[in-house]
């Protein structure tokens, strides 16, 4: 899912309505919006914020966190993610171990709950890995042919 906080909430709490999404929610990579793509070189380049999230309880100690939350599914989901990142054919990629950006795990969201920007609490508790300034690197790719 892509959006800012306030929509990427909003969704969600539609999603906990119905007993199809609601089961369904959970692992979550969500891509904050807006993008922006500098375009003043001869490739676009673009900082990614993205947010790997998955429910948890409150009443977990951060040595439960770590292993439930973030050892057995966050971090394998992070792996895969950065590795597939790597692969996209229509990205840039020119380095050899990783692809620049900031990792954060954050223990806080589970334990004490996430505020959105409207001052509102979030209704569910998560656990999450932040990644921050993700840098991607357009290809230049003309489009031709079936396109639409």
């Amino acid at each position: 899912m892509f959006g800012d906080w306030s929509y990427i909430s909003d969704q969600l709490l539609v999603w906990s309505k119905s007993n199809d999404t609601a089961k369904l929610k959970y692992p979550a990579i969500f891509l904050y919006s807006p993008i922006e793509e500098d375009r003043t070189g001869e490739k676009g380049k673009m900082s990614l914020d993205i947010l790997l999230v998955v429910n948890t309880l409150p009443s977990y100690t951060n040595e439960e966190r770590s292993r439930i939350s973030f050892a057995e599914c966050l971090r394998p989901i992070y792996e895969i993610l950065i590795k597939e990142i790597g692969k996209e054919p229509a990205f840039d990629i020119a380095y050899v171990k990783s692809i620049p950006h900031i990792y954060v795990e954050n223990y806080r969201y589970g334990k004490a709950g996430v505020t959105g920007p409207d001052g509102k609490p979030f209704k569910d508790y998560i656990d999450g890995i932040n990644i921050k300034n993700l840098q991607i690197t357009l290809k230049k790719e003309k489009c031709y042919g079936d396109r639409i």
